[in-house]
């Protein structure tokens, strides 16, 4: 997802110097109609000393054009500048990018997640046996202890091999020793 915003940032920052580039197109040609726009100011008043009034005719069309060409331009510039930066469109359609990325990034992690998740259950249903074991088994001690006599038993060797059910009578038996000391 880094890959895809670090390229969508240097696609907004071209966006960006593309139209400061423009702007400083604009105004350069905004600079040269000036220019010309004297020129033929100068023109038409010389026109205008010598009485000529076919060139003084000619040279105000041509200044009115220059005039309407730098009207149009300066026009252009001030939607530019006021556009400088990036667009509603714009936002939204890297917006939309960005929220692709972010999309297929999570979907990436949920696949490797699975495996984790399944393993977990697993886990979880195995914990869950070994509860119910246990619990069966303390059930059953508890149950065992409760109902065995408490009378003494041979010695402790003896017992080797034989279920948890005998415990209560291991333990008396080593009480019994104890108080025979």
């Amino acid at each position: 997802m880094t890959e895809t915003l670090n390229q969508i940032k240097a696609e907004l920052t071209a966006i960006v110097a593309n139209k400061n580039q423009e702007c400083d197109r604009l105004r350069q040609q905004i600079e040269s109609l000036s220019k010309d726009i004297k020129e033929k100011e100068a023109e038409k008043e010389e026109a205008e000393r010598k009485t000529d009034y076919k060139i003084l005719s000619e040279k105000t069309e041509e200044q009115w054009h220059l005039k309407q060409t730098q009207k149009l331009l300066n026009d252009k510039l001030k939607k530019l500048e006021s556009t400088q930066e990036i667009t509603s469109e714009e936002c939204k359609e890297y917006q939309d990018r960005i929220h692709a990325a972010a999309r297929e990034e999570s979907e990436k992690l949920i696949e490797k997640a699975k495996p984790l998740y399944n393993s977990l259950r697993e886990l979880s249903a195995k914990s869950g046996e070994i509860y119910n074991q246990f619990d069966e088994m303390t059930r059953l001690l508890t149950y065992d202890i409760m109902n065995t006599p408490s009378i003494p038993s041979p010695p402790l060797d003896s017992y080797r091999g034989r279920s948890i059910a005998g415990i209560k009578d291991v333990l008396d038996f080593v009480q019994f020793e104890e108080l025979k000391k």
